[in-house]
C-alpha cells in the first residue's frame, strides 16, 4: 500500500483532493466561482460537490485502468519497478 501511495504522490506531497477541497472552501466562504458549474450533477446546494467528486473519481478510475492495461505491455509495475 505504501508503494502505491508513493507512486501517486505529486511534487512536494500535494494531493489533488486536498486542493479541490481548498478550492471549494474558498468558493463557499469567499463567494467566488472557480470551478465551472457545468461540472454539477443534479440540482441543489451540493450538486457541484457531487459533480467534482464524480468527475474526479472517473478521471482516477481511467488512470488506474490505463495503468493496468499498459503495465503488462511495458513490463513495469505501478511503482516503476520491473515485474517478477
Amino acid at each position: 500500500m505504501d508503494t502505491i501511495r508513493r507512486a501517486c504522490e505529486l511534487p512536494h506531497g500535494a494531493r489533488p483532493g486536498i486542493a479541490f477541497g481548498v478550492i471549494r472552501a474558498v468558493e463557499t466562504f469567499g463567494q467566488v466561482h472557480i470551478i465551472p458549474t457545468s461540472l454539477s450533477l443534479g440540482s441543489g446546494p451540493f450538486s457541484l460537490d457531487l459533480g467534482v467528486n464524480a468527475w474526479g473519481r472517473a478521471v482516477c478510475t481511467a488512470g488506474f485502468v490505463m495503468g493496468a492495461v499498459l503495465a503488462p505491455r511495458t513490463g513495469l509495475s505501478i511503482a516503476g519497478l520491473p515485474q517478477k
